[in-house]
């Protein structure tokens, strides 16, 4: 049986969250695959590029998926996480995590059809209110 690779588009994002005083945020992306447990992947992520100063950010950015966890095991599919952080630009300053979403490979079409969806993000922090599109 050959292995089954999935490839994530991050799209965009719109009326996220301002982390900065003068009301925008730069965002970027990490995408985990998470086992049946919640636990990362190892060497089953990737991190977008940063957008700077947007509410709207635009990212078009194809992420590949499966070449180190079984995909074929339909009993043990991961969750692919999304998790939304603004990039600091302060050297003492840590990222502000903005979101985060869980999509259940289960939940997508097992044919490989592609298909765009929409995504409400859950807070990682205080922030609420935004949305994902993966």
């Amino acid at each position: 049986m050959s292995r089954r690779l999935l490839t994530v588009t991050l799209i965009g994002g719109k009326n996220l969250v301002s982390a900065e005083k003068k009301g925008t945020s730069s965002p970027y992306a990490v995408v985990t695959l998470t086992d049946l447990a919640g636990r990362a992947i190892k060497n089953e992520n990737a991190t977008s590029s940063h957008k700077s100063k947007t509410l709207q950010p635009k990212w078009n950015e194809r992420m590949n998926f499966g070449q180190h966890y079984d995909l074929n095991n339909v009993d043990a599919l991961p969750t692919v996480k999304v998790e939304l952080f603004h990039k600091s630009g302060s050297l003492i300053g840590s990222d502000v995590p903005l979101g985060q979403l869980e999509i259940p490979l289960s939940s997508i079409p097992a044919d490989g059809t592609p298909f765009t969806q929409w995504y409400q993000l859950s807070r990682m922090a205080k922030n609420e209110g935004y949305f994902w599109r993966a």
